[in-house]
């Protein structure tokens, strides 16, 4: 009994490594499983975020966190995600914490973004659902 549970839960951590992306910022470039995917910009001291297609100037979402003038005081604190030529913006306060490394790999998990930076219009509108949750 002992050998198949041991044989279970190395299988579970297995498949969950398996399907896991690791994703690294280069000299201003975002490696998956270490193959250049995108470039990317950050301004005003890491608050701001910028990602293009790879080796052009085309960008495709814009990130910023926003902390709304309250430095020490963390609930009114999101996220907001801007696609670009869509023209949708996200405004999340469960990606608050999140960190730019920890989005982009949710985009590429949840398919709303491809490794050539197209945006799945049906699959941004389900994460949209999921996450734009910042009511003003």
């Amino acid at each position: 009994m002992k050998k198949a549970y041991y044989s279970l839960i190395i299988f579970i951590f297995f498949v969950c490594n398996l399907h896991a992306q690791d994703i690294k910022f280069d000299d201003n470039k975002v490696l998956v499983d270490k193959t250049e995917r995108f470039d990317f910009v950050r301004k005003s001291m890491g608050t701001e975020f910028s990602l293009y297609k790879l080796n052009t100037k085309d960008e495709i979402i814009y990130m910023t966190s926003e902390r709304n003038g309250t430095d020490r005081y963390f609930d009114d604190d999101f996220r907001r995600i801007t696609f670009v030529e869509q023209k949708i913006t996200i405004e999340s306060s469960r990606l608050k914490f999140d960190s730019w490394k920890a989005i982009i790999k949710l985009l590429l998990e949840d398919k709303v973004i491809d490794f050539e930076g197209n945006i799945d219009a049906e699959r941004l509108e389900r994460f949209s659902a999921k996450y734009n949750d910042v009511k003003r």
